[in-house]
């Protein structure tokens, strides 16, 4: 895109959400309200995140690192990811996750992988510099120091000639990378990460931590320092600028200098192993390779084969550890949803009445609405085909020619739902009595190997539940 002028600060902000970051804009702000939010449930974080499959396979390889994951428990699934990590934990591997995803296309610009390697770096010290507060307090002080510098990130993201102007002038000139910036573009790039947090509703730590100015608040003290190391690595250990800052620090840790320095300089070898998880290495600017597009032997049915087990597995080790039956379930429908690749999977169960079978949990597309609109009666097995695969323990296909039975007939609410894609039902039993529906669909076809992983998935879950009850005795 080609510029001739300077833009203001209002017209980079508006380009960059409108043109080059919508998603990332809009994903922050939900996952910003839901974290901040006491009474958000972890299947909700599970449904963000599983909108996208190539974001669930970047945070699941992020997970299962040593970094998040030192007691190396496989993770196949982002529910359990959630339980094993913790809701915290797995919000700071999502938004790292989602900023690399969004920020790194094809080419990137190595200003940008420089900047990208300073983000986590500063994130890292940060989050030590704060080592004795609580482990949630720990990840907002490193999601507000990672994203402590979105406004040169966003910006370095933009694919305009003008940006390609300071980029070059970057790797020129001896000057700050505020004062290139403020030369080249006439903006300060501060002033728009200020406006870029306030407008995508960040929160209140970065706000406070963008607006430092001597504030005694701790957090915000260790968010500035672990960016001020960052900044000042290129400078050396021995520059001047960074003996203050060592000093400073030392004074934030209650200890004496070398000890302060020390820990820096060791926090600092972590940084970069935590910015080569997520596929970002400074030294040679390169972005590791993802995974998922990684030429491998396996077929996709292999691999969808190899998930399959790996999830029905997790299933069974829950079950063994303990979990409670929401965690239990929204594996299930997570599993069924990613290794079956049904694009809506929800588990509806019966009312106190017996009389109604609800969704409670859900996963996929355009199923915003479930939770108030899928509702369906079950007085007998002939009200609709949930009501029949339940009262009559069967599984159930429907508008799947080769398995379906003539006497199910998808009834006006059923296709208010369900249109005429092709829907699987598995019934589910609380010892010898009916407990809900797991519900399958997608717009395409469903194939033999489908139908069968379906039945698997159905049989693990009632044995989930038989075991769950035994246990409550």
């Amino acid at each position: 895109m080609p510029s001739t002028k300077k833009i203001s600060l209002k017209e980079w902000l508006a380009h960059i959400e409108g043109t080059e970051l919508p998603m990332m804009s809009g994903v922050l702000q939900e996952l910003n309200s839901l974290t901040s939010n006491t009474d958000t449930r972890v299947d909700q974080l599970s449904e963000v995140i599983l909108k996208d499959a190539v974001l669930t396979s970047q945070v699941l390889k992020i997970a299962n690192s040593v970094f998040y994951n030192p007691g190396k428990t496989p993770l196949n699934t982002i529910s359990r990811a959630v339980v094993v990590i913790g809701f915290t934990g797995l919000y700071t591997i999502l938004v790292s996750a989602l900023m690399t995803d969004q920020l790194v296309k094809d080419n990137p610009k190595p200003a940008l992988i420089d900047s990208l390697g300073r983000a986590f770096h500063g994130a890292v010290q940060a989050k030590n510099l704060a080592h004795q507060l609580s482990d949630s307090e720990r990840e907002e002080i490193f999601v507000a120091a990672l994203l402590f510098n979105i406004g040169e990130l966003a910006l370095l993201g933009c694919d305009r000639e003008d940006v390609d102007a300071l980029c070059s002038a970057l790797e020129s000139s001896n000057e700050s990378r505020t004062k290139t910036t403020q030369q080249v573009l006439g903006i300060e790039l501060k002033q728009l990460s200020r406006m870029l947090v306030k407008q995508w509703e960040l929160g209140d730590l970065l706000q406070s931590s963008l607006s430092f100015s001597g504030n005694p608040d701790f957090k915000v003290r260790s968010v500035v320092l672990g960016d001020r190391v960052s900044q000042q690595m290129e400078l050396g250990w021995d520059s001047e600028p960074m003996n203050k800052t060592i000093t400073v620090i030392a004074k934030h840790l209650n200890t004496d200098r070398d000890n302060a320095l020390e820990q820096v300089q060791e926090w600092s070898k972590e940084a970069s192993d935590v910015a080569r998880s997520f596929g970002i290495n400074s030294t040679n600017r390169a972005r590791t390779t993802n995974p998922d597009t990684d030429a491998t032997a396996n077929t996709k049915a292999q691999q969808q084969s190899s998930l399959q087990l790996h999830i029905l597995r997790d299933l069974a080790a829950m079950v063994f550890e303990g979990a409670s039956i929401n965690s239990i379930f929204q594996i299930l429908v997570e599993g069924i949803h990613r290794a079956i690749e049904m694009d809506q999977v929800a588990i509806a169960v019966l009312n106190p009445k017996n009389s109604q079978l609800h969704a409670k949990y859900i996963v996929g597309e355009n199923t915003e609405s479930w939770r108030e609109s899928f509702d369906f009666p079950t007085r007998t097995a002939s009200a609709n085909p949930l009501a029949f695969c339940m009262l009559k323990n069967q599984v159930v296909a429907v508008n799947i020619p080769e398995y379906q039975n003539a006497s199910v007939l998808p009834n006006p609410g059923f296709k208010r739902i369900f249109s005429d894609n092709p829907v699987m039902l598995g019934p589910l039993l609380a010892g010898k009595k009916p407990f809900g529906v797991i519900c399958a669909t997608r717009p395409t076809q469903v194939t033999d190997d489908n139908w069968q992983s379906f039945h698997h998935f159905v049989n693990q879950a009632n044995l989930c539940l038989s075991f769950l009850i035994q246990r409550a005795r």
